[in-house]
C-alpha cells in the first residue's frame, strides 16, 4: 500500500513531468530546437505522454466531482465549482482529443499534416495556459469539510505499478526524443 507521503511525491513528480512536457512540446512548437532533427517523433512522444498523463488527470477529476456533488446539497457556490471544474475537464478531454485526432493526421501524412498538428498545438497550449494555469485546486475548501487529508489521499489513490511504470516510460520517450535547445526541466 502506498503511504499519502509517497502518493504526493508521485503525484507532484508526475505534475512537473506533465508541465515539463507541456512546456517542452511547446518550445519545440516555438521553434526552439537548435538541430535540424525531425520533430515528429518527440511531438508523438510528447502526445502519447500528455494523453496518458491527463487521461489520469481527467479521471481523478471526474472522481473528485463524482464524489462532492451529492455532499455539497444546495450551496449554490460549491455547486458552481462543482460544475466549473465538470466543465473544464469536458473542454480538457475535448482539447487533448482534438490535439491526438491532428497527431493522427500528421503520422499518416507527415507533408501536409504538419501545419494542422501545429496549428492544433498552438490551440493545446493556449488552452492549457488560460486554463489550467489559473485553477489552482479550487474545490479544496469543500474537499476539507468532507475529507480528512488521509481519506481524501486513500479515496483520490489511482498509482498502480504499471502506471507508475507507464509515466516513467513515456516520460523518458520524450526526453530521449527531445532535440537539442528543448528542456523538459521544471520545477514549481
Amino acid at each position: 500500500m502506498i503511504t499519502m507521503e509517497e502518493m504526493q511525491t508521485l503525484r507532484q513528480t508526475e505534475r512537473r513531468h506533465m508541465i515539463g512536457v507541456k512546456n517542452a512540446f511547446a518550445a519545440g512548437l516555438d521553434g526552439a530546437a537548435q538541430e535540424s532533427k525531425p520533430l515528429f517523433p518527440f511531438y508523438k512522444a510528447c502526445i502519447d505522454y500528455l494523453k496518458f498523463s491527463l487521461g489520469r488527470f481527467h479521471a481523478q477529476g471526474r472522481g473528485n466531482t463524482d464524489r462532492l456533488r451529492p455532499l455539497v446539497g444546495d450551496n449554490p457556490n460549491d455547486l458552481k465549482i462543482v460544475s466549473d471544474i465538470q466543465s473544464m475537464l469536458d473542454k480538457s478531454e475535448t482539447e487533448i482529443a482534438a490535439l491526438s485526432d491532428a497527431m493522427d493526421r500528421f503520422e499518416e501524412d507527415q507533408n501536409s499534416g504538419q501545419s494542422a498538428f501545429q496549428d492544433a498545438g498552438a490551440r493545446y497550449i493556449s488552452f492549457y495556459g488560460s486554463t489550467f494555469v489559473r485553477r489552482k485546486d479550487p474545490a479544496q475548501h469543500i474537499i476539507a469539510r468532507h475529507f480528512s487529508d488521509e481519506e481524501y489521499w486513500r479515496l483520490t489513490n489511482d498509482f498502480t505499478k504499471t502506471s507508475i511504470e507507464t509515466e516513467q516510460r513515456l516520460y523518458d520517450a520524450v526526453k530521449t526524443a527531445a532535440p537539442t535547445g528543448i528542456s523538459l526541466d521544471w520545477k514549481p
